[in-house]
């Protein structure tokens, strides 16, 4: 990524409320970005908030200088200040690829920008719409969830979920999470004490979510399970009503 000079317009307090809550005190700068090289490289002003003051929590542990939203535009404060949309009004196709190598295959993330890795897929793309677009999130509709062959009561009218992938949990409905917790019954063997290793070898029942277009999304114990102490538990966050009206989902 190459940069060039700055140009300061104007000072904002910035507050994200949301799983990582924190505050953000900078100047609204305008700055030039370039991906890619030689005949392939692409230049464009981009919207930016360069910080001067932020809150300890949670920015002191992220192991990154800075972050880029990949959100649709109702998230962004204007249409310069939205990464994909730039991209898009400078020759880029407004689609990126995102790769997580999950506990069983370690190694580095993967974004690809305009497009996706092919090397990548475990499978065939699946395309859904995406659900109320002008709140700014990837959201889909789910037509049911499933633990096992159960299916569970809270989605039975179909609901919409978003695909965030800056949470490491499963956020789900604060009333439904103790019935799901018991129901996928994550176990992992007692001889393994090592916790790197310890949810690879975790037993559950499949947690499957039927999406609009009828294919379904299955997660497996491995999946969705995460160490705590020497235990191995199942990785889902509780989602207050008041939270859920906010985003409509």
């Amino acid at each position: 990524v190459v940069h060039n000079g700055e140009t300061a317009i104007l000072s904002v307090d910035y507050n994200e409320e949301g799983s990582a809550s924190g505050s953000v005190t900078g100047d609204m700068i305008r700055d030039t970005i370039c991906l890619g090289r030689g005949a392939n490289r692409l230049c464009a002003e981009f919207g930016l908030l360069a910080a001067e003051k932020m809150t300890d929590a949670p920015f002191t542990q992220l192991p990154m200088d800075g972050l880029v939203g990949l959100s649709l535009q109702g998230l962004s404060i204007s249409e310069p200040f939205n990464f994909l949309h730039n991209l898009g009004q400078n020759g880029f196709a407004r689609t990126f690829g995102l790769f997580l190598p999950g506990a069983t295959k370690p190694g580095p993330a993967e974004l690809t920008l305009g497009g996706h890795n092919p090397d990548r897929l475990a499978s065939n793309l699946s395309w859904v719409p995406v659900e109320q677009p002008e709140k700014g999130f990837w959201q889909v509709h789910i037509q049911s969830v499933w633990v096992g062959s159960e299916q569970l009561d809270f989605c039975r009218q179909g609901c919409r979920a978003i695909v965030d992938s800056s949470s490491s949990h499963l956020t789900v409905p604060t009333e439904v999470m103790p019935v799901m917790m018991q129901k996928l019954a994550v176990k992992a063997p007692k001889s393994w004490f090592s916790e790197k290793e310890l949810c690879n070898e975790a037993t559950g029942a499949p947690l499957t979510f039927v999406l609009s277009n009828g294919e379904k999304l299955t997660l497996e114990a491995k999946d969705y399970a995460g160490a705590e102490g020497k235990d191995c538990v199942a990785q889902l966050h509780p989602w207050e009503v008041e939270e859920r009206k906010t985003t409509g989902t």
